[in-house]
């Protein structure tokens, strides 16, 4: 689960997803599963930018 304005989702997706990346989701080892969870209370545009993010997915952009 993430929110597109949450910094330390970012700092997970910088930091930690690549090694999580590398090692389990490309070798077959585990399926990452992406679920938009944006916190409207706190983060204003959360709900825009998931929605922004899924029509790229679905575009093959994401």
């Amino acid at each position: 689960m993430s929110d597109f304005q949450c910094p330390y989702c970012r700092r997970f997706a910088v930091e930690t997803f690549p090694t999580l990346d590398q090692e389990y989701i490309a070798t077959g080892k585990v399926r990452w599963v992406f679920v938009n969870f944006p916190l409207t209370s706190i983060h204003a545009n959360a709900v825009p930018a998931a929605q922004v993010a899924t029509c790229a997915g679905k575009q093959g952009a994401f």
